[in-house]
């Protein structure tokens, strides 16, 4: 799902910009939890959405920006009855994915499963790059 299609006074959206240093993980799982528990998330459904979440942001501050704590993050969260959509963003070193490897996790290299468990945790994943050296990973999950 691209963000920029989306008309953000027709839901709910919640905007956030971090730097990107690994201490402010906690921040961001604590407002995902804040916004689950408004939208009334079911338990399980709002722990896959966390963790996506703090996966896809441990691989930009990890691959994206190679440790650089001084950028930034930024969120874009549009809450809707029977969807939730998290867009992230970055400005370091592009990243978009070719494919997913195949096969089980236990055949995946380690620390290479955090885009095999944001794919499988929710139902929409992904990937842009725009002429501006913007990345956005767009993720969706269906309440």
């Amino acid at each position: 799902m691209d963000h920029r299609n989306i008309d953000p006074t027709a839901e709910p959206t919640i905007e956030l910009t971090i730097p990107s240093h690994p201490r402010f993980l906690r921040l961001v799982r604590g407002m995902m939890t804040k916004v689950t528990q408004i939208l009334s998330v079911p338990p399980e459904a709002a722990d896959y959405i966390i963790l996506a979440v703090d996966e896809a942001c441990s691989n930009i501050i990890r691959h994206s920006y190679m440790g650089n704590a001084d950028a930034k993050i930024e969120f874009l969260i549009i809450t809707g009855e029977k969807r939730v959509e998290i867009s992230i963003m970055d400005y370091g070193k592009p990243w978009i994915p070719m494919r997913l490897p195949p096969g089980k996790p236990s055949e995946i290299k380690p620390g290479g499963l955090g885009l095999y468990i944001i794919h499988q945790v929710m139902d929409q994943v992904n990937y842009h790059r725009s002429d501006k050296g913007k990345n956005t990973i767009s993720m969706v999950k269906d309440l």
